[in-house]
């Protein structure tokens, strides 16, 4: 199956940097009323995140839209991670640099037992 999205030219798409292969992910450079976009997802601040989600809403045939607009990364805890090592991990790369980097994770999402920490 390939997933298309828009590509409003907001940062430039480096396939070669990432392991999916090329028939999962595309770049479509196309207009906002396309009938082969179905879809539309976006990372990145607020202010191109409102655009895009705007763009593609009031296209034609109304796109759907998944927007993490402000986003920064997000750390993903499993069930069987160490409590100790990935709490001492999550602070550090919440708070070092007193959390004023690109990379400083804002959101921890807990999967299965992880829930009770």
């Amino acid at each position: 199956m390939t997933i298309k999205f828009v590509y409003y030219n907001l940062f430039d798409v480096h396939k070669e940097c990432t392991n999916l292969h090329t028939d999962i992910i595309n770049a479509v450079c196309d207009s906002d009323d396309s009938d082969e976009i179905k879809a539309v997802s976006f990372v990145g601040p607020d202010t191109a995140g409102m655009y895009v989600n705007a763009r593609a809403r009031a296209s034609a045939n109304g796109k759907r839209v998944q927007s993490n607009a402000g986003a920064k990364n997000h750390a993903v805890v499993m069930p069987d991670a160490s409590t100790e090592a990935t709490l001492d991990a999550l602070v550090g790369a919440g708070f070092s640099a007193a959390g004023q980097r690109c990379t400083a994770i804002s959101t921890v999402i807990f999967v299965g037992d992880s829930k009770s920490w």
